[in-house]
Parts: C-alpha cells; structure tokens; sequence
C-alpha cells in the first residue's frame, strides 16, 4: 500500500507580516519509520508557498506497530518561512572598495612654479618638497588604493591545520604569479577569516580572503633620477645630499640617489586553495 499523506483540517496556519510563517498539516499512514514518514512528507509538499520557502518537517507518532506498518499514523507538520540565500559548497562572492590612503612624500611629480624674491631665481631643490637648510619635511597626500574580498565556501576536508597554518604562511605576501589578472608584485594578501557552516546542511567553511593592490610602475623620476623600476608593494625612498646651488650660493639638500627595497615576501597564491577567478 505504501505510504498515504493526507492534509488536515486544521491546515495552513500561519502569520503574514515581518517574520512571516506558514504551517500545513497532514495525517500519514503507512510506516513505523520516523524519518521515512518525514521524508515522504518533504518530497510531497511544494518548496514554496505564498512566497514563503518550505523550511522543517516534524513527524510526531499517533500509532505505531512495526509489526503492522500500514496501520501506523503519524501528524506531521511542515514549516514555511521567509525566504535565505544559503550558498552551497564551492560558491563565491566578492566585495571591494575603491578609495584613498594617506602617504607621506618628499618628492613631487614635477615642479610646476618656483618664484625667487625680488626676481631672482629660486634654489634647484630636485624636486624635493619642503626643503630646509638641513631636511625635506615632505607633505602628505592622498593616494588611490584598491582593495577587495573574496567569500568562499569550501568543503570541510579542505580546512585542515595543515591549510591553516599555510594561510598563516601566506599573510602579508605578494603574488609571486598572476592573480586577478594582477601581474606579479601587485597583489598583496591582508589575511583570512573563517568560520564553520556545521549548523547548516552543507557542513562546510565560509573563508573570507582580504586582498590590496598597487600598481607596478616603470617611469618614475626622482629630479632627474630614472626612469625607475618600482614593484607594487616595494618601498621607494629618497637619499638627500647638500649641493650648492650655483646660481643662489645656497647649500640645500637634493635628490642624490634612489633605493627601491623588497619589504614583503613573496608567495605562489594557488596555495590558498581558492577556487577558480570570480566571473
């Protein structure tokens, strides 16, 4: 016979409203097996109703004889609720920012004015901005920045301390290959947040990677210093020496020399575990 599902007069209860809910009811007949009669029910009911998304099945026991399961009957109650986007395993979403960052500088881009008192000419300076007789004090300004995150749902087995300790590894490092179409030495990964997804059904890991990027420059002029090679993430600075200005007679320190420094590590990003590129 096999089992029977009938709805019950005190059906379709519910509420409409914030936090609206719908509740069906039916008489089951058919099976001494608890989760049999609550999975029957699952597949017999829509996924929706009135815009709600079917959530929970109870089954409770009105008779139960295992010897004669056609006789056994169960209520059951099927839940409806407002509707949650649950990723499943191997989902992705992103999220960015573009804005600006302060940096504080010694060098301008180009000197577009320098105006001597009563019409002399003005010191050579290089460049150099907020020149003193014995620093350049610089000024701060704003500088883009690029940043994003990726949220990925990876499976548990993926998310052992083994791959822990690799995101551990792998925290302030730039791309040592390509990476969101970023060339190597632009990208620089800002950590990793996690947090298990076990009370839901897919049982799995949400990961939040954060990442920054800065461009890698090949035409940078310090005075007449370049052109200069600067990766993305490397640190630029300034060497200052006193010259004597020729026509001034004053002894003022300009650009002498340029140093580009490696202050990050390089890493091979494939080894977060990442899925493949966002589309």
């Amino acid at each position: 016979m096999g089992i029977t599902i009938e709805e019950a007069i005190d059906s379709q209860q519910g509420s409409v409203g914030d936090r609206a809910r719908k509740e069906l009811r039916f008489k089951v007949m058919g099976s001494a097996d608890g989760d049999e009669v609550r999975h029957a029910v699952w597949d017999y009911v829509p996924m929706y109703q009135s815009g709600l998304v079917k959530k929970t099945v109870d089954a409770d026991p009105v008779f139960v004889n295992e010897e004669d399961p056609e006789r056994c009957i169960w209520n059951a109650r099927v839940h409806y609720g407002e509707r949650r986007t649950n990723p499943d395993t191997g989902e992705a979403s992103m999220s960015f920012e573009v804005g600006g960052g302060t940096q504080h500088i010694t060098q301008s881009l180009q000197t577009v004015g320098a105006y001597g008192a009563d019409g002399e000419s003005p010191p050579e300076t290089g460049g150099a901005i907020g020149v003193t007789q014995d620093d350049v004090e610089g000024v701060d300004i704003k500088v883009p920045t690029f940043s994003w995150s990726e949220t990925h749902y990876l499976d548990e087995n993926q998310v052992t301390m083994a791959y822990v300790n690799t995101l551990f590894r792998t925290y302030a490092h730039v791309n040592t290959l390509h990476f969101r179409q970023f060339a190597p030495g632009e990208v620089l990964f800002e950590g990793a947040r996690a947090a298990s997804r076990k009370d839901s059904q897919a049982g799995d890991w949400k990961v939040e990677f954060s990442f920054a990027a800065s461009p890698n420059r090949n035409d940078i002029y310090v005075g007449n210093i370049g052109p200069i090679k600067k990766r993305g993430w490397e640190y630029l600075w300034v060497y200052y020496e006193k010259r004597e200005d020729p026509e001034t007679g004053l002894t003022l320190p300009q650009p002498r020399a340029v140093y580009v420094e490696q202050v990050y590590r390089w890493a091979d990003y494939r080894n977060l575990g990442i899925p493949a590129p966002l589309a």
